[in-house]
């Protein structure tokens, strides 16, 4: 029974640590801007990703994720719906996997081939790339909530920061804000 409780006590700190939900969204300004030249990394697969993956779109979602968060293992099929939804209005989504990179290590391989079940088990195709140094200060080191999706521009100006896991119908509204945005 007391095991019990603690195993309950720990998978509610750990809902509480995953995603705060319903927050509102912190919308960046136009100085805030990465350097995605400068991205050099691999997809979950090894194969090479540049910065030059951030600029087919006129605007990526980054979705930062970790295979220990519930809520953002739910939302996986959500995202591969946006991805094939709003590609052709110029929305590429791009998922970051994040476990275990606290002291800027990639994630295990372990992690890596859990990521990769999950996404299968979810049909999500859509492009995931391991953290690297440019990626982990710009949006991952400051992190507080996960998962976390930040939208940028083609430039690598922030438009917009969303904390939490959300529905395809409340992410389509999103979206369609950001890209109303961008367009102004």
């Amino acid at each position: 029974m007391e095991r019990n409780k603690a195993a309950l006590m720990a998978v509610l700190a750990l809902a509480m640590l995953c995603s705060c939900g319903g927050s509102e969204p912190r919308t960046g300004s136009s100085s805030a801007k990465v350097n995605i030249a400068a991205i050099a990394t691999v997809d979950l697969e090894g194969n090479a990703a540049s910065g030059e993956i951030f600029v087919r779109s006129p605007i990526t979602m980054i979705n930062i994720w970790a295979t220990w968060c519930p809520p953002c293992i739910q939302e996986l099929p959500e995202l591969q719906k946006l991805s094939d939804e709003y590609a052709s209005s110029g929305l590429q989504v791009i998922g970051v996997l994040e476990d275990g990179i606290t002291d800027l290590q990639a994630p295990s391989q372990n992690a890596i081939s859990k990521a990769i079940g999950l996404l299968e088990s979810a049909g999500a195709s859509y492009t995931v790339i391991l953290p690297e140094e440019v990626l982990i200060n710009a949006f991952i080191k400051d992190m507080q909530y996960f998962p976390t999706t930040f939208f940028i521009d083609s430039n690598g100006a922030l438009l917009r920061t969303e904390i939490g896991a959300h529905s395809f119908e409340d992410w389509s509204v999103i979206v369609n804000e950001v890209i109303d945005s961008a367009k102004h």
